[in-house]
């Protein structure tokens, strides 16, 4: 469904995302049951760019929605129904498991083809546990083919008038666990027809429409991305490969650890370091929501910020292996990665922090320099700052880390991160 008549704006913070910071990231549009209590939300593209394809719009709304906010502050605790077309989904059906079946209800544009492809593809849906709801449904020969797999049919009783309404309601209902949507509900006389008709589902201007999720689109790396998206595609990856590419961009860091904090994957440890969250996610639920990022559109912050970012990584990697051990090694680069979230997301720290999940020692080292690793992040900001006199010094003897050793630590994360991004710039 695509609606097209004026919007009203969302006052609320998404996320943390100031509005001052951006515009509409997507649209809602309530649905109720026959009670008038709220079922969920219809999402929209509100994209600023009006060449986005099919299936841009589609990864845009999937991507704004679960990944740069989480999709409780979108739909809350109730049901989100996500458009696609007939040529999009045998192309997005790989990318699908990132979302959450029980949460996510699969709607089928009216304009859809009806093939044998197409028939395959919702069973298999369907198997996966989604909702499969037809948008704007007319019965005729073709549309038909599809019911017995619907749980959903909306009708656009505007469109439809009233006659028209009436006979599709009756030719449909008696369908063994087939809900029937009300679509296109603009005013109080549509309403009650629909209503003494036996509407299960009810969506229109009549109860709301579409209002605006504001905030700020957060940007990835475009090498990393891509140079991601061609190891995922190696059968012969390996994890250690997939997390050193991983970590040289901090926003898909932290777009990672957001898919692993949705409320479908029912974390309940805390994330040590990004090879944790892609242990938890798997390669094949990367890959596709890899994927949805790069059908939605890239862009980047100055490299200098990344080059910050990533000195402080191998310096915060380096300092916990020699104070703990390789093994927690991991635990120090993905400190030092995070360090400048805020500067990447333009958000406070406050606010991205909490939504990450990560242990309390991580927590406490970024929300506010406490604890051992907040003493370590500290030391590694100082010395890539140049401030010496601020390194506690009483500290590092404690650990048998001399001031020669701190600077070669230095130099080795500089040369690090300047052939690390050189390497990224000529792929």
């Amino acid at each position: 469904m695509n609606e097209d008549a004026p919007i009203k704006e969302q006052d609320s913070d998404i996320s943390g995302h100031s509005r001052e910071y951006g515009g509409a990231l997507l649209a809602r549009q309530p649905i109720f049951n026959n009670k008038q209590a709220l079922l969920g939300y219809e999402l929209l593209c509100r994209s600023a760019d009006k060449t986005l394809s099919n299936a841009q719009a589609t990864a845009d709304v999937i991507v704004n929605a679960f990944s740069e906010m989480r999709i409780q502050d979108v739909v809350g605790e109730k049901l989100c129904f996500i458009n696609f077309s007939s040529d999009l989904l045998p192309v997005l059906l790989p990318v699908l498991s990132p979302l959450p079946p029980r949460r996510v209800v699969i709607e089928i544009l009216e304009f859809t083809q009806v093939d044998d492809e197409l028939i395959t593809t919702i069973k298999l849906l369907k198997d996966m546990g989604y909702q499969i709801a037809l948008d704007d449904f007319q019965i005729n020969s073709e549309a038909i083919k599809l019911l017995p797999y619907a749980d959903i049919v909306k009708l656009d009783v505007l469109a439809l008038g009233q006659l028209m309404t009436v006979d599709h309601f009756e030719k449909l209902s008696n369908i063994n666990g087939l809900k029937l949507l009300a679509e296109k509900v603009e005013d109080h006389e549509t309403y009650n027809y629909c209503l003494d008709l036996g509407f299960d589902y009810f969506q229109g201007y009549f109860f709301a429409k579409p209002d605006l999720i504001n905030g700020r689109r957060i940007k990835e790396n475009k090498q990393v991305l891509l140079r991601l998206m061609g190891m995922l595609n190696n059968p012969d990856v390996v994890v250690d490969e997939i997390e050193q590419t991983l970590t040289l961009d901090p926003v898909l860091s932290f777009k990672i650890l957001r898919l692993v904090n949705s409320a479908s994957m029912g974390l309940s440890n805390r994330v040590e370091s990004i090879r944790h969250a892609i242990t938890i996610i798997g390669l094949e639920r990367l890959r596709s929501w890899l994927m949805l990022v790069a059908l939605a559109s890239l862009s980047d912050k100055p490299e200098a910020l990344s080059l910050k970012a990533l000195e402080y990584a191998k310096m915060c990697e380096r300092l916990v292996e020699k104070i703990h051990g390789a093994e927690h090694a991991r635990n120090g680069f993905c400190l030092g990665l995070f360090a400048l979230l805020d500067a990447f997301l333009d958000v406070p720290m406050e606010t991205i922090v909490p939504n990450l999940s990560l242990s309390h020692s991580l927590t406490q080292a970024l929300m506010g320099r406490q604890g051992e690793y907040g003493m370590l992040l500290a030391i590694a900001e100082a010395l890539g700052e140049g401030r010496w006199d601020d390194i506690n010094e009483a500290y590092l003897n404690a650990q048998d880390i001399s001031l020669d050793q701190l600077m070669h630590i230095k130099l080795e994360a500089e040369y690090w991160s300047e052939q690390t991004l050189e390497t990224l710039s000529q792929l």
